[in-house]
């Protein structure tokens, strides 16, 4: 008896950070911060006053995008970045130009992802004491009073869901984790609140592209891995997602396009992981993502650390009895899906006439009667439910 085979179309609905511009004013729906930075800061600064020459201790000599400024840019982000934590209502900086202090705020939201209480800034040119310099008005979501509220529920969250990571995981198994645990706990929801920070994840489980972006960059960087946020589109939508680097390497990383059902009219209801979005190149990424970034993006090539390649499912020729292997092997342990990566266009086409035209798929999995499956062809992966 033939088996029911279903495919699922593989599309996007992607959400961006609001940002609204009136007369210098940047408002966007904000992030969120880790407490052990907020307290590394506050150890190393002296108390705020809003003078040109004021000095700030950096924290975020360490984060990819604030490598990428000027020393005069980076001055500007140390300088903003600690009013942001100081709740403070205005900073006085050099006198810099507009479109500097813009991407100065936009690489302080790509290296942290954590700063849910953020809406935006002001900025002027004025005089003080005969000196031409700048000043940055914060706007804010809450009190400060309800960010510290909100900051308790967030980490006794995050202190759950960590929980069970080991303490000795290598970048990878920290990598994995996090993509597996955002995925199957977090749902894509465009109408859910908070959507563009990290309260939609932690506090809700329902989010958008910014907030699974934004709670990977602040999951990450508390294990210790570099991950920054980076924008652009994805299929003609505007999209964010993740670069990181694992193991001295960089990939990207889209957790968004890792939940299966944010394909859009998906027939199969129960969500899987999509892996084919974990760790990837930037020759794949740019099938379907194109980076939007004012800050220069490292050309992303290595492999060692691709999902498929780590786990034995990627295939460079077409091996019929390796294949059907994985998958028994994958339906006999209980797991609900196995992906498999193949290297070109030529042994992916073999793969799917051979398990899906001529049904042998039920080689593998002799008990089911109906077949799914989704595929990412771009990627050269197909992902069989189980």
């Amino acid at each position: 008896m033939k088996k029911k085979i279903y495919k699922f179309f593989y599309r996007t609905k992607l959400i961006s950070i609001a940002a609204c511009v009136i007369a210098s004013t940047f408002l966007l729906s904000g992030c969120s911060l880790k407490e052990q930075l907020k307290s590394s800061l506050q150890q190393g600064v002296g108390i705020f006053t809003p003078a040109v020459n004021q000095k700030v201790t950096s924290i975020s000599k360490d984060k990819y995008a604030y490598q990428q400024l000027t020393s005069s840019q980076q001055k500007v982000y140390d300088l903003l970045l600690n009013a942001f934590l100081e709740y403070d209502s205005s900073v006085t900086i050099p006198k810099t130009s507009e479109d500097e202090v813009e991407k100065v705020f936009y690489a302080i939201l790509s290296d942290y992802g954590g700063l849910f209480w953020v809406n935006g800034y002001e900025y002027q040119n004025i005089s003080v004491a005969g000196m031409d310099t700048g000043r940055i008005c914060p706007t804010y979501t809450m009190s400060k009073k309800d960010k510290e509220n909100y900051q308790s529920q967030v980490d006794a969250v995050v202190e759950q869901w960590l929980s069970n990571l080991s303490a000795d995981a290598s970048d990878y198994e920290k990598a994995k984790y996090v993509y597996n645990l955002l995925v199957s706990t977090v749902d894509y929801d465009a109408n859910s609140e908070e959507n563009q920070n990290i309260l939609s994840v932690f506090l809700h489980q329902k989010t958008v592209c910014q907030g699974y972006a934004n709670a990977v960059s602040y999951l990450l960087d508390l294990l210790g891995i570099e991950s920054t946020v980076v924008r652009g589109s994805a299929n003609n939508e505007a999209h964010a997602w993740n670069l990181v680097k694992l193991d001295g390497q960089y990939y990207f990383y889209d957790v968004t396009w890792g939940n299966s059902l944010y394909y859009k009219g998906a027939a199969f209801e129960n969500k899987i992981i999509n892996y084919a979005y974990m760790n990837t190149t930037s020759e794949e990424m740019s099938m379907t993502h194109t980076l939007e970034m004012d800050i220069p993006i490292p050309e992303c090539t290595a492999t060692e650390d691709n999902y498929y390649y780590k786990e034995g499912l990627y295939f460079d020729s077409f091996d019929p009895r390796a294949i059907g292997q994985a998958i028994s092997s994958a339906y006999k342990s209980g797991a609900d899906s196995i992906g498999i990566k193949c290297a070109n266009a030529t042994i992916y086409a073999q793969l799917k006439s051979y398990f899906l035209d001529e049904y042998h798929i039920a080689d593998a999995c002799p008990n089911m009667t109906s077949i799914y499956y989704m595929d990412c062809e771009d990627m050269g992966v197909i992902t069989f439910y189980l």
